[in-house]
């Protein structure tokens, strides 16, 4: 089975519709970042990986009747973003802007004391991905 990720978002549906495909991040100084990494594997939304650590809403699984809806949930976890640490940074990665605020109000709430928001980057997701 494929483990959640942001190349291959859970995605409702519904942003589709409204706005297109974002890459969204929410650049934080870490003035600790073995602290912050600690209080972030403590949590039970979080998983840790190579990279860092996958932020994922835990739902029951469900059967869906279209195959479209199969996408959803990946072994029941829905994935709300990822957060990485490069360059001396806390980097929360997320592909709506809904996620984006939501994922800033944990963070900062959860590693106050030991991170500071600075700058919230958003691209259209097709842009960024023809820049590359």
């Amino acid at each position: 089975m494929s483990r959640p990720s942001l190349d291959h978002p859970v995605s409702s549906g519904k942003a589709s519709r409204r706005e297109p495909e974002l890459v969204c991040e929410a650049i934080f100084d870490v003035s600790d970042a073995e602290a912050a990494k600690r209080r972030l594997a403590a949590q039970p939304h979080m998983e840790a990986d190579a990279a860092g650590f996958v932020w994922h809403e835990l739902r029951e699984a469900k059967k869906h009747s279209s195959r479209a809806a199969e996408h959803r949930l990946v072994g029941g976890v829905r994935v709300l973003g990822r957060i990485v640490f490069r360059d001396g940074r806390l980097v929360l990665e997320t592909r709506s802007r809904q996620q984006l605020e939501l994922g800033k109000t944990m963070l900062e709430g959860l590693l106050a004391g030991l991170a500071r928001h600075r700058v919230d980057i958003i691209e259209d997701a097709a842009l960024a991905e023809r820049s590359r």
